[in-house]
């Protein structure tokens, strides 16, 4: 076995492992937390009869379960993982050719695309913002990060695209038949296991049967997403057809929308940071240690590692095989650490606000 194919099956085992720890979490957490139910609330412009005074109402919109939210992030990761993990061991060669070509591989976007906005909207709801709006410009926020990403990651790959187009370029993949069915198979038999966890937990607090919801369509967009990358690559079949001759174009814009996506993201975290401050200044007494505690950590993850690792892997697009690969694994075990920190950090807090509210 050459060296890139045991790098590939390594990564492939790392990733499967990050899967069963993003798994064992879920099922912890959505069996054991009590309901963490926010009611979320709307603001809007109250007129008097005369029309000469506005006033500011506010309303209960409906209420959402932050143990949920939790929930779904990590099975979201962990279905993601799993799925990648499966590609890279099974599919070591089609993974090395990928990376070669691109240097980029996709399918982690669509883990931040289903992660990372609910994750925003956990940190503003255990900081006190409950109103909608804020909420949606959060998770806005973030898609707008997670958009701009996916832009510079496209245009790192049209630098490091072949001047002639690949012979697979009408979508035929020779490598779609059986191995390609195991790997769907092991998904959907992971995503059936779920059931009885969610069964358990909707047994042991009403109100999560809305899992089995998200849980079915993350299953589909799953299964279609590997099925688009095993039979029919469209991520090559894009890169390749909006392929230029002025490559250096392309590194950079790469750069500035890696730059680009930063801002969102400070966006965010600037509500966060003022709905914070305006609470401390407000209120009689202190925060609780788990808030201090949610921003401090996620924060650090949210602005620290990622950008770092999304430039490591602009860089690295001139260097050898071995440094993108560490690049995907950094982002990777970042991932699950802030991940993680934040599950459990929601945990202590639940837990705490459950255990004051038991001794009141």
């Amino acid at each position: 076995m050459s060296a890139q194919n045991l790098l590939v099956r390594k990564s492939g085992i790392y990733h499967c492992v990050l899967s069963f720890g993003f798994f064992a979490q879920a099922a912890y957490i959505s069996c054991v937390t009590p309901s963490g139910d926010v009611n979320l609330t709307v603001s809007y412009a109250r007129y008097s009869e005369n029309g000469k005074e506005i006033s500011v109402a506010r309303r209960n919109a409906f209420r959402v379960d932050v143990v949920s939210l939790v929930y779904l992030f990590l099975v979201a990761s962990s279905m993601q993982h799993a799925a990648q993990g499966l590609c890279h061991i099974i599919h070591r060669t089609r993974v090395i050719e990928h990376y070669e070509t691109f240097g980029v591989f996709w399918l982690r976007w669509i883990d931040y695309l289903l992660t990372a906005p609910v994750m925003m909207i956990v940190v503003g709801v255990m900081n006190g913002i409950y109103d909608v709006y804020s909420l949606l410009a959060l998770f806005g926020s973030q898609l707008l990060t997670i958009a701009l990403g996916v832009l510079s990651d496209v245009c790192l790959a049209i630098f490091r695209a072949p001047e002639t187009p690949s012979k697979r370029i009408d979508g035929s993949s020779p490598r779609s038949g059986r191995h390609a069915d195991t790997v769907r198979a092991v998904m959907c038999l992971m995503w059936a296991f779920l059931f009885p966890v969610n069964a358990f937990a909707s047994y042991c607090y009403e109100g999560r049967v809305c899992l089995y919801v998200a849980e079915v369509a993350w299953g589909l967009v799953m299964y279609f997403a590997l099925s688009m990358w095993m039979s029919r690559d469209g991520f090559r079949v894009l890169v390749l057809r909006v392929h230029s001759s002025r490559t250096e174009d392309m590194k950079w814009l790469a750069k500035r929308f890696a730059v680009a996506a930063i801002l969102p993201c400070v966006y965010a975290w600037a509500i966060i940071f003022a709905t914070f401050a305006i609470a401390v200044n407000g209120s009689e007494g202190e925060p609780p240690e788990y808030v201090y505690a949610i921003n401090v950590v996620t924060m650090l993850l949210f602005l620290g590692p990622f950008p770092y690792f999304h430039f490591m892997s602009i860089l690295s697009m001139d260097n050898a095989f071995r440094l993108r690969m560490r690049c995907e694994t950094g982002h990777a075990t970042f991932g699950f650490f802030s991940k993680s920190a934040l599950a459990w950090l929601v945990y202590w807090g639940v837990r705490r606000i459950q255990e004051d509210v038991v001794v009141s």
